[in-house]
């Protein structure tokens, strides 16, 4: 361990460098600071110093979580060396304590993933066309792969418009990319398109067969192993989707933030409809967008933010489509959430003012 030890204080040496106070109290209190090497602190100070508990992030992907007292580990601490083991241990002033260590890999630790689906149908050739499904799906998928929705990689996110969209296409793609998620994942669908009060409509629905019950959605998403489970929808009567058996059961940089908030959330399930089982979903000429789809990434890009804390929760995320919905159709909009899940579970992060 003498080794471990010497690389450990020169990386609180390291520490030292100036940098900002980009959230709360650093100087005594709790708050957030990122040093001149990127170095990212996450807890409580004293006299300017890291003191108390907190969470350390380094650039070199090394994390320590737990106590410290003068900026240095202090107390009961656990350290991700970045290579695959955690470190789990007493340190005093900075020194490991090699009679109280612990190993461990790191699985059990790993940085939350987000994987999602992406749907946007407006070229139906056996219902009505739709105008601006397809743009909402884009607009959400662009938004998912900014570092505020999450930068998602390309090999976690799918995207599917338009003839892309037939009901086999969508079942085999759910179950594909959702079978990856661990259990510290969120995975994310999101529908923009026609429904039925039981279902959603793809691609090759014909007025009879090809329907995606959503009780055959539900059941994919309780399969999976992720921990955080939502699911949009923006269709017309898309609240019958909060009736499915089952839905209230109980499931076991800006970035980083992110990700950190994600992974510190009890885990569950959340239903987010753009209206009742007996509405219809709305298309703006104005927005040029579903109303619903519209106010959802409005919210997510800041200005749900009611707190001005930086990170949009799902609890704000909603009150704001709700809200905005309801007041831009005159109450005949209404968007629902249901399920079982954190109130606090954020869905994106904010890198500068919302105006």
């Amino acid at each position: 361990m003498k080794n471990f030890t010497f690389f450990i204080g020169f990386m609180l040496l390291q520490m030292g460098a100036h940098g900002n106070c980009i959230k709360g109290e650093c100087k005594n209190g709790e708050g957030i600071y990122r040093y001149s090497d990127n170095t990212i602190y996450i807890g409580s100070f004293q006299n300017g110093l890291a003191h108390g508990y907190g969470r350390c992030y380094y650039p070199n992907g090394q994390k320590y979580f737990g106590e410290w007292e003068n900026h240095t580990f202090h107390g009961e601490g656990t350290f991700d060396t970045g290579e695959g083991k955690i470190i789990i241990g007493q340190w005093n002033k900075g020194k490991l304590l090699e009679k109280k260590v612990r190993v461990e890999e790191s699985t059990t630790y790993l940085e939350p993933k987000i994987y999602a689906i992406i749907i946007g149908i407006s070229s139906y050739p056996n219902l009505q066309s739709l105008k601006y499904t397809d743009d909402d799906a884009y607009i959400m998928y662009g938004f998912l792969k900014s570092p505020e929705g999450g930068a998602i990689p390309d090999e976690q996110i799918r995207l599917m418009i338009d003839e892309s969209a037939k009901k086999n296409n969508i079942i085999q793609a759910l179950k594909e990319v959702f079978a990856k998620a661990r259990k510290n994942d969120m995975v994310i669908i999101y529908y923009s398109g026609h429904g039925l009060k039981d279902a959603i409509l793809p691609v090759d629905y014909d007025g009879l067969n090809n329907k995606i019950y959503y009780k055959e959605i539900y059941e994919i998403i309780k399969v999976s192993k992720a921990k955080q489970k939502l699911c949009i929808i923006d269709a017309c009567y898309s609240g019958g989707m909060l009736a499915t058996k089952g839905v209230n059961e109980k499931m076991p940089s800006a970035t980083q933030i992110y990700y950190e908030n994600l992974n510190g959330k009890v885990g569950g399930t959340a239903i987010i409809t753009s209206s009742k089982k007996e509405e219809a979903s709305i298309e703006s000429e104005g927005l040029r967008q579903g109303i619903f789809s519209h106010f959802w990434i409005k919210g997510l890009k800041g200005m749900a933010d009611d707190n001005n804390n930086k990170i949009v929760t799902i609890s704000e995320a909603f009150n704001y489509v709700q809200t905005n919905v309801m007041k831009y159709t005159a109450n005949y909009q209404t968007p629902q959430l249901d399920g079982n899940f954190d109130i606090n579970l954020p869905l994106s992060s904010i890198r500068k003012e919302h105006k």
